[in-house]
């Protein structure tokens, strides 16, 4: 794997963080949504994947086949609560 400019840097992290505090600002707030769930599925090859959704959704995955590709992957899942 060759590393480019941007990686191991954590803008990843950051944008999938930033992406849930709006989400979670804009749904209890317009939506008057109390609590919702984020849900990622990554591939098990996709370690720098992997790496984001540890730290921004669940450091506890569950081992699962993708049902689009077949391929083994990890579910994420994170519940905010308002």
């Amino acid at each position: 794997m060759t590393k480019t400019s941007s990686s191991g840097r954590g803008l990843a992290t950051a944008a999938v963080a930033g992406a849930i505090a709006e989400m979670k600002n804009g749904f209890h707030q317009s939506a008057g949504m109390q609590s919702f769930y984020i849900e990622a599925i990554v591939g098990e090859e996709n370690v720098a994947s992997r790496r984001v959704a540890e730290r921004t959704i669940s450091n506890n995955p569950t081992a699962i086949t993708d049902q689009e590709s077949g391929l083994p992957a990890f579910q994420y899942v994170l519940r905010s609560d308002g």
